[in-house]
């Protein structure tokens, strides 16, 4: 409720208690006087009649000037209790057999951002695409705000979640390594045209020359914090395998993320959200 509104009522309100007091004081002089001024006896009910409407109508300026208040606090009380709601986040592995003790381990340290109400789920016997588009089927129904997805053999910093919104992005990436790579080859891209090395971020350049997050083309989703309505802005299904006339393959997180980027989703990645590759 704006000032003007708060001022405009406070100002009502008062201009019906000086009536209700004016009234009392004219039935007080009415009452006391009647007799010393002689006042013609029929005209005393008259009087009295003219008291009574004009208190009805008090009370009935009173009674809806009431209900109006008490609209707008229930109004200002829900908006005030709507705020204090925290947000939701599911943490969610997309697993064909089992989770790494590591992996599971470092989900349950991960510090909770303040605001924000913690959930967990698994999807597996399925192949990673069908799981990442049942994971992101169950954020969906089950109205989260964001949704983190964690490969079952990533080990997480304990301040993923913390630093992942800091990127304030559609889809903001943690980084780690590559499965047993001998070659500094991370799983962040820049906006190159292929998923090469060439356009491949180093894990020294990540460490010594990335001080704060950064947008990029896509990367791998083993640490992804996913703003859930980016899902309404996507066609189905959002997770996919696709396999080229030269038998290359683009996997299902690039897949996603390419087409995130050409809905108007921004990506990026901090690099403080060091995962370990199990």
């Amino acid at each position: 409720m704006n000032t003007l509104k708060k001022k405009i009522i406070i100002c009502n309100f008062a201009k019906t208690i000086s009536s209700a007091v004016l009234t009392a004081v004219a039935i007080n002089i009415i009452m006391e006087n009647a007799t010393k001024y002689a006042l013609i006896e029929g005209l005393i009910p008259f009087a009295l009649a003219i008291i009574i409407v004009a208190l009805v109508d008090i009370y009935q300026y009173m009674r809806k000037k009431i209900w109006i208040i008490l609209v707008i606090w229930k109004k200002e009380f829900r908006n005030w209790r709507g705020n204090m709601v925290n947000k939701k986040i599911l943490i969610a592995v997309p697993t064909f057999e089992s989770i790494k003790p590591e992996c599971f381990k470092s989900i349950y340290g991960l510090k909770r951002p303040e605001g924000y109400d913690l959930y967990f789920d698994y999807v597996s016997g399925y192949d990673c695409a069908k799981a990442r588009n049942q994971i992101a089927k169950n954020s969906m129904v089950g109205e989260y705000d964001y949704v983190l997805m964690v490969d079952s053999d990533i080990q997480l910093p304990r301040d993923t979640l913390v630093k992942l919104l800091e990127c304030e992005a559609d889809i903001a990436l943690g980084w780690y390594y590559r499965k047993r790579t001998k070659t500094d080859q991370t799983i962040i891209f820049t906006f190159g045209k292929n998923f090469d090395d060439h356009n491949c971020i180093t894990g020294q350049t990540m460490i010594h020359e990335v001080p704060r997050p950064i947008e990029v083309k896509c990367g791998g989703l083993g640490i992804a914090l996913i703003n859930v309505n980016v899902f309404s802005k996507l066609e189905y299904p959002y997770f996919k395998f696709v396999t080229y006339e030269n038998d290359s393959i683009l996997s299902e997180d690039l897949y996603f993320c390419n087409l995130a980027s050409e809905n108007s989703c921004n990506i990026k990645c901090n690099p403080q959200v060091k995962g370990n590759h199990i």
